[in-house]
């Protein structure tokens, strides 16, 4: 009943002429579709509450004698601006499933501007990505190059100069001109920065084979952070590029057409796009220090397996370091010893 009732208001209020009223079928997909992305929204505004009192409460603590740890403001700065995007784009979600229960004209109207705010998630999500690559490797001995970081700007900044003029040459509706660029810049994106973290953690296990033994227990500390962050990182990058290949496979399967897209097409889709935004916000927000227990829960297994093999990684490049040093200092004293020299 309440689906009519608004179809009657939207076309009194806004004039516009709705279908007849969709199949079982259809309504069947969107009603579930509609229950997982209120799901996912109440999940992602709990955690953004969460990291905002997390944020306040640490900023109390410094206040007090002895506390001299600092958060990185850029990466809370980011983060919250993640939240805020994630919960637009959940809201929008929602829109888009009320609007097809409602008016299946105005879900056509919506559905570019759905897949265009789900591109802007994707987007903060590279950006959050990036901010927590260069601050966590930053005080490392392999920061990220001056021509690094001068090359991701470049790229983040032509992405909406690019972007941009092309939805509004094509006014929002022609999707197979767009979806190719698209995706395009997503596989790039995500791969990029995927190789990066795990790049960066393997020259960092590298230099542990140029350490003193002192130095082992904090180098050991900082990999167990940055192994947490590249774990999450690559969880977030394959959830996101799973969407991207059901939105391709179906690109092709239509030959770019989103109007021959069937209600089981739309359904798998969105699907994997309410999944990948939360997992995307689950990750970003278990790589802040509020949500360590989270983190314990969730992602322990994966973590103490990775930490465990870091360290016996470390261990045996020190081992190693250990055993070439002593073989060097003996050949040195057979080689001094008077009955070497007399001979």
């Amino acid at each position: 009943v309440l689906p009519l009732y608004l179809s009657e208001r939207v076309q009194f209020m806004m004039g516009v002429e709705c279908h007849p009223d969709p199949s079982s079928r259809y309504v069947a997909f969107d009603i579930a579709t509609l229950v997982l992305a209120v799901l996912c929204f109440v999940i992602v505004m709990y955690g953004s509450c969460k990291f905002v009192l997390g944020y306040i409460r640490m900023n109390n603590q410094l206040k007090k004698p002895g506390v001299n740890h600092r958060p990185n403001k850029s990466v809370y700065a980011m983060g919250f601006v993640f939240c805020a995007v994630s919960t637009l784009t959940i809201l929008n979600c929602i829109l888009y499933d009320t609007f097809f229960l409602v008016c299946p004209v105005l879900d056509e109207l919506e559905s570019a501007v759905y897949h265009t705010v789900y591109f802007c998630q994707l987007y903060s999500l590279w950006l959050v990505l990036f901010i927590r690559l260069k601050s966590v490797f930053e005080p490392t001995a392999y920061p990220l190059s001056r021509c690094s970081v001068a090359t991701a700007l470049i790229a983040f900044v032509s992405v909406p100069l690019i972007a941009v003029p092309m939805y509004f040459i094509f006014h929002l509706s022609a999707e197979r001109f767009v979806a190719l660029p698209y995706l395009v810049v997503s596989f790039v994106f995500s791969i990029s920065l995927l190789n990066a973290f795990i790049y960066k953690l393997r020259q960092i296990l590298h230099n542990s084979s140029h350490m003193s033994s002192e130095a082992t227990i904090t180098h050991k500390k900082q990999v167990a952070l940055m192994a947490k962050q590249t774990l999450l990182a690559i969880l977030c990058i394959a959830c996101s590029l799973c969407s991207v290949i059901v939105f391709l496979f179906l690109q092709i399967k239509h030959r770019g057409f989103h109007e021959q897209y069937t209600a089981t097409d739309e359904f798998v889709l969105e699907i994997f796009i309410l999944l990948d935004i939360l997992s995307n916000v689950l990750c970003i927000l278990l790589s802040y220090a509020t949500f360590q227990r989270e983190y314990a829960f969730f992602c322990g297994y994966c973590d103490r397996h990775m930490i465990h093999y870091h360290n016996l990684e470390i261990d045996r490049a020190i081992t190693s370091r250990v055993k070439v040093t002593d073989i060097e200092a003996g050949e040195d004293e057979e080689a001094s010893s008077p009955l070497v020299a007399k001979k």
